[in-house]
């Protein structure tokens, strides 16, 4: 993915690791928007940022964030 891709996946206050670093994404799968929404609000009650990224929604597709739980 080009960091250029990759940016838009991430908070615009952020700025995109150096080649010489490691940084991640994940995408996981859920059978239903409740499912989502609940894995969401479980990482912000355990110390997660929520949603620092809003999506569009797109037909069939229904996507939330969440930022690292010990904030590294």
């Amino acid at each position: 993915m080009t960091h250029e891709r990759f940016a838009g996946f991430c908070p615009t206050s952020n700025t995109i690791a150096p080649n010489s670093t490691t940084e991640v994404l994940l995408c996981l799968s859920a059978s239903s928007k409740a499912d989502i929404d609940e894995t969401v609000e479980s990482a912000g009650k355990s110390g997660g940022k929520m949603d620092p990224t809003s999506f569009p929604e797109n037909p069939g597709m229904y996507g939330r964030t969440f930022e690292d739980l010990d904030g590294q």
